[in-house]
């Protein structure tokens, strides 16, 4: 079965998470959750992944599957699916 992203939950698992860090005086994790925080809801604004919409640009970009395969070192099948 495929997971799912329930937004509602992660937001409460950032909120959780950012309160931690806040608290422990960590400025640098409380960036870098910052920065999971913008690309899960950036993915979830489309449905798509970052690696699946960097592959859609290649596609776009009129390139063959096995180009796309061969430049993101992944098989030609992964880019047929």
């Amino acid at each position: 079965m495929p997971q799912t992203w329930d937004a509602e939950s992660a937001g409460l698992e950032f909120d959780a998470a950012r309160a931690l860090f806040d608290w422990l005086g960590a400025p640098p994790d409380l960036a870098y959750l910052d920065s999971l925080r913008k690309r899960a809801t950036q993915a979830y604004q489309h449905g798509l992944t970052p690696r699946e919409l960097q592959v859609l640009r290649q596609i776009a970009a009129s390139k063959t599957n096995k180009a796309i395969a061969t430049e993101l070192f992944v098989s030609e099948r992964l880019i047929d699916t």
